[in-house]
């Protein structure tokens, strides 16, 4: 597998697209075992800054503007269900890590 740049300078789409690809050879077991090892040491790097980013995520929207231009925590009363995700899951009630 060609050498990947520092998560932190990939888009998340990028990062994605690059778990994906890991995933699959991993699957597929036609891997070398010291290739398959760095592949999921790779994809365990690409999880972390993955889940580093949807949390930032989650926090941003988490806050709003009020009146005054000041951001402010939306307090878990006054969040409102912006519809299903996946069908089931309310928004309000799950993380987005249990989204994907």
């Amino acid at each position: 597998m060609a050498t990947r740049k520092s998560s932190k300078s990939q888009t998340f789409e990028k990062q994605m697209e690059d778990l994906q690809t890991i995933v699959n050879n991993l699957e597929q077991g036609n891997v070398p075992l010291e290739e398959s090892i760095n592949q999921f040491k790779d994809g365990m790097k690409l999880v972390n800054s993955l889940q580093k980013q949807l949390s930032g995520a989650e926090k941003t929207l988490a806050k709003v503007i009020d009146e005054q231009g000041q951001e402010k925590e939306i307090a878990q009363d006054d969040q409102t269900s912006f519809g299903k995700f996946n069908g089931s899951k309310d928004t309000t009630d799950a993380n987005m890590s249990d989204l994907f």
